[in-house]
Formats: structure tokens, C-alpha cells, sequence
């Protein structure tokens, strides 16, 4: 996605990126955020996903879906009251 200065076969390399990174939150008075570089980053993108299928949003980030979902997806509190609230209940069940 991002190639090399020098050489546009290569890609460009991730502390050149990161130095990118630090070098805007920098210049935009912004706080580095929590949790490395880019993952702050990630874990964001990918809960803004929750609504579209994990395999498709675990391919398009480069991860895998366990990956994707037991360390970058995050709870969302609007969405866990929801879910508390939910009237949705199993009322009969048939014996096998």
C-alpha cells in the first residue's frame, strides 16, 4: 500500500511509518494514544466494524478472526446495555 521511497516494489518500512505517525500526532498537538503505534489505531477501525461480517473485516485489517476479535475488538457500553435490555427470550423448547 505504502512503497519504499527508493524503490517502489518494496514496501515502505514500518519505523519510517511509525516516525510518520509520531511526526503528525505531533504536528496536530495530538497525544500520542495508548497501545503502541498503529494497534490504537486498529482496535478503533476494527470496533467500528462490529456490524459488518468478522471474516470479511479480519481479512480486509490482514488478521485473523480470533486475533481480530479477542484483542482488537472492544466492548462497546451503548451496545452491552443493549444487550442487557434485550426482551428476546427462548419461551418454549421442544424436547429433541
Amino acid at each position: 500500500m505504502f512503497p519504499s521511497e527508493t524503490d517502489a516494489s518494496v514496501p515502505l518500512r514500518r519505523d519510517v511509518l511509525g516516525k510518520w505517525l509520531l511526526a503528525a500526532e505531533n504536528k496536530a498537538g495530538l497525544p500520542k494514544l495508548d497501545g503502541s503505534l498503529w494497534h490504537a489505531f486498529r482496535r478503533g477501525w476494527v470496533t467500528a466494524q462490529k456490524h459488518l461480517p468478522a471474516k470479511d473485516a479480519a481479512a480486509v485489517c490482514g488478521m485473523e478472526v480470533g486475533t481480530m476479535l479477542g484483542i482488537y475488538q472492544q466492548p462497546e457500553y451503548g451496545k452491552m446495555e443493549a444487550v442487557m435490555n434485550d426482551e428476546h427470550k427462548v419461551l418454549e423448547q421442544k424436547a429433541g
